[in-house]
């Protein structure tokens, strides 16, 4: 397909589940001063929000792309998972004049902007052996959930697929992290890895810590860091061993970036690497946070670019 909409604005949206923020792009570059942020709570639907940033401003849009912190149905829907909003792009489409809008995930829109951060927005906590490049990349979102998207690049074209990676079953490596994972069985029968890395693992860990089946003696604080450090070094190991990020592995998420600086020293690289056998074979992967808070933003862009190319 001949790229169409080249000297257009593409309108985008990363829309999560308390706010939304918006802007315009030229191509896969933001327009500064047209980011805005709305609260979701003061608008009926998302509609409601894209025509509150429309009114308020002067730039027109050519085409669309809305990253959603909920699953997609199907190409065409998605549905946010913390507030009870469905988006239809087709009927979005419509309502906005016949643009042509594409909808993915939040996750996925950060993993369309990894080209496009800069080497300042990003702190690697993990140094591996392999030169990022275009191999394979991994990126991990710890916030309000968990999850992961791997990124590959081919002949010039970019897949990020979709995944539930926080569903799998939480990983355990000492008698403490073994105690918490009973805990969690014998509320749900089923202990996730986002039982304990996401904000609402926070409350389960310190709702844990306070019980006597912890057998704490350290401060809870002190040991919540330590469990989550551990914690996601181990998610993080089983997820390179199974996608082979070459391409370094990208941390984001709000929960990650408030506890960047305390996990080298509460073992998430020794987690991260103890693989038994492969423990060598870990040492070529990189660890790197993700600062740009834009990141969503930017992938957005470069999605609706890559699919108008395509």
């Amino acid at each position: 397909m001949t790229k169409r909409y080249k000297s257009a604005l593409t309108l985008v949206a990363d829309m999560g589940g308390t706010n939304c923020r918006l802007a315009m792009a030229d191509k896969t570059s933001l327009i500064g001063d047209s980011i805005r942020r709305y609260t979701n709570r003061d608008y009926e639907n998302p509609k409601a929000i894209i025509d509150q940033y429309l009114h308020q401003s002067t730039l027109r849009p050519a085409g669309a792309c809305f990253a959603v912190a909920g699953p997609l149905i199907n190409p065409q829907q998605a549905r946010l998972t913390n507030i009870s909003w469905d988006i239809d792009s087709m009927h979005l489409s419509q309502s906005l004049g016949g643009l042509p809008i594409v909808l993915i995930n939040d996750l996925q829109a950060v993993g369309h902007a990894l080209h496009l951060i800069k080497a300042d927005q990003l702190t690697e906590i993990v140094t591996g052996s392999k030169n990022p490049g275009l191999n394979p990349r991994l990126v991990i979102n710890v916030g309000t959930g968990f999850n992961a998207v791997a990124v590959h690049n081919y002949e010039g074209s970019r897949l990020v697929a979709p995944s539930e990676c926080g569903h799998a079953s939480l990983p355990t490596f000492n008698p403490t992290t073994a105690r918490l994972k009973r805990f969690i069985e014998k509320k749900f029968s089923f202990a996730s890895v986002e039982d304990v890395l996401s904000g609402r693992g926070t409350k389960m860990i310190y709702k844990w810590l306070s019980s006597p089946l912890a057998k704490a003696s350290d401060p809870p604080a002190v040991l919540y860091d330590q469990i989550f450090a551990m914690t996601l070094g181990a998610a993080s190991r089983d997820l390179a061993l199974t996608h082979l990020p070459t391409g370094g592995i990208y941390l984001t998420g709000g929960l990650i970036n408030a506890k960047a600086d305390t996990l080298i020293a509460n073992g998430f690289q020794e987690q991260f690497r103890d693989a038994g056998r492969f423990s060598d074979f870990m040492a070529q992967f990189s660890v790197r946070v993700i600062r740009d808070n834009d990141a969503a933003l930017r992938g957005c862009a470069a999605a609706f670019e890559a699919w108008h190319t395509t």
